[in-house]
């Protein structure tokens, strides 16, 4: 997903945060601080795209691009549509 070539950011943390995060690397969630970091960015960016695509279906349901199936009778009607 991400290119291996790794840049070098500078970044300032308040202490306490800087704490916390150390702490989850001494506990092993994480193999290093960098690691930690690069692992929030991430997981932001992908919440942002979730958040793009629900607000995309949204859309589409709203102008009927998009069929919303909850249960197998919505599904069993909505594939008998085409026949």
């Amino acid at each position: 997903m991400y290119n291996i070539c790794m840049t070098t950011l500078n970044i300032s943390l308040p202490e306490k945060l800087r704490g916390q995060v150390n702490d989850l690397v001494k506990k092993g969630h994480f193999a290093s601080v960098s690691d930690a970091i690069r692992t929030a960015l991430r997981d932001m960016v992908l919440s942002e795209q979730l958040d793009e695509w629900v607000k995309d279906a949204k859309k589409d349901e709203r102008t009927g691009r998009a069929v919303i199936i909850k249960n197998k009778l919505d599904l069993a009607r909505y594939l008998d549509s085409f026949n």
